[in-house]
């Protein structure tokens, strides 16, 4: 019986999530992400010097197929990470359902992960090798930035 309740709870979820998800885009409209996403999509050609018409559509090739191939875990997990708040949040909580949810959300992430990977390397054999060292510098600057962000966030928390 609980486990045909956690079922019935389970797919709730995800027509509940699925149903939101479409409301949230068509209220998006020309302001919504979509938007934002386009315009980060053409800064990604501005830390590559020199890249041509054809580097350049085989990058946005690279980019599209490595977004379609990943939508499927990108959405997994967005449903999982609603489950967790309501189990988390739920008057009868189960620490052993908890860690399973947790478990399978890291399995979809290092999936997700992966992809990410293999779609940089493909990306990486269209350049030019003074293209990967400023895309490579470039990258390691963006990533020091973030963590330096981070370490900010975590200094500010601690003295509150």
């Amino acid at each position: 019986m609980k486990k045909l309740m956690s079922t019935l709870g389970i797919l709730a979820i995800l027509f509940g999530t699925g149903f939101a998800q479409e409301k949230e885009k068509k209220e998006e409209g020309s302001t919504g992400k979509p938007h934002a996403m386009k315009e980060r999509s053409h800064r990604m050609f501005d830390d590559i010097p020199n890249l041509t018409d054809k580097q350049k559509e085989e990058i946005k090739e690279i980019k599209k197929a490595a977004r379609k191939e990943a939508e499927p875990q990108r959405k997994e997990v967005k449903a999982l990470r609603q489950m967790l708040f309501e189990m988390k949040t739920s008057d009868k909580v189960d620490l052993k359902e908890i860690n399973q949810l947790i478990e399978k959300t890291a399995m979809f992430q290092a999936e997700l992960e992966k992809s990410k990977v293999a779609a940089e390397l493909d990306i990486r054999k269209v350049l030019t090798d003074e293209q990967k060292k400023e895309w490579d510098e470039n990258r390691k600057s963006n990533m020091e930035m973030r963590e330096k962000k981070h370490m900010m966030r975590i200094e500010k928390e601690e003295k509150e």
